[in-house]
C-alpha cells in the first residue's frame, strides 16, 4: 500500500494577520465602536492602495503631488456613512492625500518598480512549507557590487505590533528564498497616520526570521488541529 505524503503546509500572510488580530471574533463581540473603526479604516486602506496602484504606473521622475491628489480623489470611497461624520470623511481624505504625496513623491524610493500589488508563493525548504505573500511595491535599485538590491513596501491599515513583526519576518524569509538575497529595506506605510516603519535586515536576521516563521507554522498547525477536533462528528 502506497504511503500517503503529509499535506504541504502553506502560510498566507492575510490569514495569519487575521489570526493575530483575533479575526475569529464575532461582530457582536467586537462591539459597535470596533466594527465602525474596522469598517472605515479598511475602506481607507483600499482607497489608498488603488491610488498608489495608479500612481506607480507613472515613472518616478514624472510623478507630482497633483497627480497623487487626482488619483486619491478618483479612488477614495464614497461610502460616507461608514465614517463618524461628513467632517471626519473629508478630513480623512485630506490626510490620505497628504500622506501619499509624501510616500510617493517627496520621499519615494529610487529605482524601478519590479512588482506592484501582486501575490507570490515560494517554497521554504528549511521549514518544509510554502509562503504566500502579497507585495504592494518592490523597487529594484542598482548597487555598487553590481547586483540589484530591492526595497519592499506595504500599505497597512494600522500599527499593530504583532502584524508588523509578522510582515517583517515573513518578508525576510520570502525574499531570501525567492531572490537569493535579503531585502535592502523593508517598509510598512500607514496612510492613516503618515508613519513609515523601516527595517534594514542584516545577514544574522535570516535565522531569526526562520525561527519566527517556524513558530508561526506550529501555531497554525495547532490552531487547525483544534478547529478540526471541534467540528469532528462522533462515530456512529
Amino acid at each position: 500500500m502506497q504511503k500517503l505524503m503529509p499535506p504541504l503546509v502553506r502560510i498566507e500572510d492575510v490569514k495569519i494577520e487575521q489570526m493575530l488580530r483575533g479575526g475569529g471574533e464575532s461582530p457582536r463581540s467586537q462591539g459597535e465602536k470596533g466594527r465602525r473603526k474596522e469598517g472605515w479604516s479598511r475602506l481607507v486602506l483600499l482607497s489608498a492602495c488603488l491610488a498608489v496602484h495608479d500612481v506607480c504606473v507613472v515613472p518616478r521622475q514624472e510623478r507630482t503631488e497633483a497627480l497623487v491628489e487626482e488619483a486619491c480623489l478618483r479612488s477614495f470611497s464614497n461610502r460616507h456613512q461608514q465614517f463618524h461624520s461628513g467632517e471626519h470623511y473629508l478630513q480623512t481624505r485630506c490626510d490620505i492625500i497628504r500622506h501619499l504625496q509624501r510616500f510617493m513623491v517627496q520621499d519615494s524610493c529610487d529605482g524601478e518598480v519590479m512588482a506592484r500589488f501582486e501575490s507570490f508563493t515560494v517554497y521554504v525548504e528549511e521549514l518544509d512549507m510554502e509562503l504566500t505573500q502579497q507585495f504592494h511595491l518592490i523597487t529594484v535599485q542598482d548597487q555598487a557590487d553590481g547586483e540589484g538590491g530591492y526595497i519592499v513596501q506595504k500599505l497597512v491599515a494600522d500599527e499593530n505590533p504583532e502584524s508588523l513583526e509578522l510582515y517583517f519576518h515573513m518578508t525576510v524569509v520570502f525574499g531570501m528564498c525567492a531572490f537569493g538575497r535579503l531585502p535592502s529595506r523593508v517598509e510598512a506605510l500607514v496612510p492613516l497616520s503618515g508613519r513609515r516603519f523601516a527595517w534594514k535586515p542584516e545577514w544574522q536576521q535570516w535565522q531569526k526570521s526562520l525561527d519566527y516563521m517556524r513558530l508561526v507554522k506550529s501555531m497554525l498547525e495547532s490552531s487547525e488541529a483544534t478547529s478540526g477536533s471541534r467540528h469532528a462528528h462522533p462515530a456512529m
